[in-house]
């Protein structure tokens, strides 16, 4: 039996040759014992496949404001890394495990290859898995972004507009000066946002329990500038300048903007997301395939 008496199923876009893979989840799930409920947009990308919505049609739906807060229950998330994303936003703080099963490309947070659909809930059903919990990051002044939920799960960023030249940007530290940074914008990512954005500006990666955030620069005007590491417990200020009076920011996939008389302020958010992952599937191992680590295409 599964430890999760209740499944709800998520996704946003289900492509053609991923419904196979659908039907196989369906199967492994709908059994005695488990309640299983679909999403409004998980039934709208698959209303397209009549073998697959008849199906999901008998089922019933859920919105995630209204999902209770309880034991046994768990999230599969059917998409990229951004799906996931969406979910830890959409629950706003509820301490609902999400298990993500990658029909995207990369998949650095989804734990369950496509391929591995069957293997991983007969693993779940052996009750052969953990749940990593994951530091969010968060603003902490009142800017008006990100309506009720200004959290992140990767990173938060602040960037010039496209056509505006290179900003300047102060970051403090508990109110201590780190530094001024000519740059094209600024990330400020958790531990698991260290394989994203800040991963592709020159950051280090983070193990998801290290306790850290990683200040990164985004192309900055001085080759001495490197990103820094510093513990998740500092209250971090920003602050920009430039020729433009507006800049964007961004929490994940989402964006705002503010002025240059709007200081920002970040905290470590007081709740966590919890991801699941299923059997040897460990942070060292994922690093290792994602990153093609110890292959040589040579031989």
């Amino acid at each position: 039996m599964l430890p999760f008496h209740t499944v709800y199923l998520y996704a946003r876009t289900i492509h053609s040759e991923d419904i196979v893979y659908i039907q196989t989840l369906l199967q492994k799930i709908l059994v005695d014992g488990i309640v299983v409920f679909c999403h409004i947009d998980f039934l709208s990308a698959v209303s397209s496949y009549p073998d697959i919505s008849n199906t999901l049609s008998k089922l019933p739906s859920f919105t995630f404001d209204a999902l209770p807060t309880k034991e046994k229950q768990v999230i599969m998330a059917m998409g990229g890394d951004g799906t996931i994303l969406h979910v830890v936003h959409l629950l706003k703080g509820k301490t609902i495990p999400v298990l993500g099963i990658n029909l995207g490309r990369l998949g650095f947070l989804s734990g369950v290859k496509k391929i591995e659909i069957a293997h991983a809930i007969d693993a779940l059903f052996a009750h052969n898995y953990y749940i990593d919990q994951r530091t969010l990051i968060g603003i902490a002044s009142q800017t008006g972004s990100f309506g009720d939920f200004p959290y992140g799960l990767n990173e938060f960023s602040v960037r010039r507009l496209d056509s505006s030249p290179m900003i300047n940007i102060s970051i403090y530290l508990d109110d201590e000066l780190l530094n001024s940074y000519w740059a094209d914008g600024m990330l400020i990512s958790t531990p698991t946002g260290s394989t994203a954005y800040s991963l592709s500006c020159g950051g280090p990666i983070l193990f998801p329990q290290s306790g850290n955030f990683v200040i990164t620069p985004v192309a900055p005007h001085s080759l001495s500038v490197r990103p820094v590491v510093i513990k998740d417990d500092k209250c971090i200020r920003v602050e920009v300048a430039g020729r433009s009076k507006n800049f964007m920011i961004t929490l994940d996939a989402r964006h705002s903007y503010i002025t240059s008389d709007q200081v920002v302020q970040l905290k470590r958010a007081p709740f966590y997301a919890y991801l699941v992952y299923v059997g040897s599937s460990t942070f060292m191992n994922r690093i290792r395939e994602k990153l093609h680590w110890g292959e040589d295409k040579r031989n």
